[in-house]
């Protein structure tokens, strides 16, 4: 039996999956973030062993493991953790890089496209043959519109910009205090410690708020998915042959609202895809190519079928389930 790993590195959580050779999911494992960037690389390195070995008992020999990490690409990163990888699993066929190839893999599988990418975060990526570029993705500081956090800040500056006399009235006022048990002018402090996920964690008010047609969370939704069609249309500009848009990301929990207004904004002949499968799984499709196996449409019906019916290990640093649905 060939052994196949997946790993799919998050800002908020690391998810470690083993798979048989024809996709079913034998074990899963659920740490915490394994960004070299926050938490430093031993800290990352150190994840990545724990999850690994959380997946098997024995010295096994890995046939294929992709390990896809939040920050894994940045600078030297990569060269650093695939030689800690091979240190430390020396029977292990692998690669690794970026989280974002998973995403790539899960939803455009070998087809050129674009994907868009909006949870904490936002940035998309175009693929054509083996080029991948990226547009956006520069962080929670720099990037502004288009994810989660700023969701969730533009609601909380909202509700303060109320409270001064300076903006209109917006339900977001009673929904950060009755739901998240915030009063924003009176929990300023609270709300600079909680950093940039406790923000983020904000972001479905703003959904909510549209629901109850609150005009400015109509705003914000809006003036993200304009965000999101102007670096769309950047990245296609780098496809030649393909009208491919993937989607990926929490945000996309609430495609009955945003998917319609993103669409209104690209081209008719724009092809959308949103899958069901988790990023892992394309974490998890390259390694079956790192062990010389073509990932088949077999393979993504047991991987499927079997993903949800494994148990998650978890060690005392892993994330709540909470945060693992984000």
């Amino acid at each position: 039996m060939k052994n196949i790993i997946g790993i799919d590195g998050g800002g908020t959580k690391t998810e470690f999956v083993l798979c048989d050779e024809n996709g079913n999911v034998l074990k899963r494992a659920l740490l915490s973030s394994s960004n070299p960037v926050d938490i430093g690389m031993d800290n990352a390195c150190n994840i990545l062993k724990t999850g690994i070995t959380e997946l098997f008992d024995g010295n096994i020999i890995i046939d294929g493991l992709f390990a896809g990490i939040s920050g894994g690409s940045v600078s030297d990163n990569k060269e650093i953790i695939a030689a800690y990888i091979k240190e430390t699993f020396p029977k292990a066929h692998f690669d690794n890089g970026s989280d974002a190839i998973n995403v790539i893999s899960t939803g455009l599988k070998e087809d050129n496209g674009v994907i868009l990418i909006a949870g904490t975060g936002c940035c998309a990526f175009a693929r054509s043959e083996n080029r991948i570029s990226r547009v956006g993705g520069w962080g929670y500081l720099f990037d502004g519109v288009g994810g989660g956090y700023d969701l969730g800040s533009a609601a909380i500056s909202a509700v303060l910009k109320e409270y001064d006399g300076v903006a209109p009235k917006t339900v977001l006022t009673e929904l950060l205090k009755n739901e998240m048990g915030i009063d924003a002018p009176n929990d300023i402090s609270r709300l600079y410690a909680g950093g940039k996920r406790f923000i983020a964690s904000f972001a479905p008010l703003v959904f909510k708020g549209y629901k109850m047609n609150d005009a400015v969370s109509r705003v914000i939704i809006e003036r993200t998915v304009n965000h999101w069609a102007l670096i769309i249309k950047k990245a296609m500009e780098k496809v030649r042959d393909s009208k491919k848009i993937a989607l990926a990301g929490s945000l996309f929990k609430q495609k009955d609202i945003v998917l319609p207004m993103l669409k209104g904004k690209m081209d008719s002949d724009c092809e959308f895809i949103l899958s069901d499968l988790p990023p892992v799984y394309g974490a998890v499709r390259e390694g079956f190519k790192i062990a010389g196996i073509l990932p088949s449409q077999v393979i993504e019906n047991n991987f499927l079928r079997t993903y949800g019916g494994i148990s998650l290990k978890q060690k005392t640093n892993s994330v709540s389930e909470k945060e693992y649905n984000k």
